[in-house]
């Protein structure tokens, strides 16, 4: 983990591998504005906004992760919109 921010995937797929419970998936907007990339062995449990801020980024994307990167955020302002998602209906697009 890298520090106590808000954790986003890239696709619904991905979702079910980086929790360890599962339930609803959100979708939603964020802004990213400046993104500091990262490998995970460079990860730091103790990144917050105002730390992240000084080294002038806004958000972390962490890239080599094997279910897909994963972004990090560190202010819920960030977060433009939130909505409950719904799945495409069809046998082939059945999210578990």
């Amino acid at each position: 983990m890298n520090g106590g921010g808000i954790y986003f995937a890239t696709c619904p797929e991905h979702t079910n591998r980086k929790t360890q419970h599962s339930g609803p998936i959100l979708e939603c907007q964020v802004w990213l504005g400046r993104v500091k990339t990262i490998k995970k062995t460079e990860c730091d449990t103790k990144t917050t906004w105002t730390k992240l801020q000084k080294e002038e980024f806004d958000s972390v994307k962490i890239g080599d992760c094997w279910s897909g990167a994963e972004y990090v955020v560190y202010n819920w302002a960030q977060v433009r919109s939130v909505k409950l998602y719904t799945p495409p209906t069809g046998d082939a697009d059945v999210y578990v």
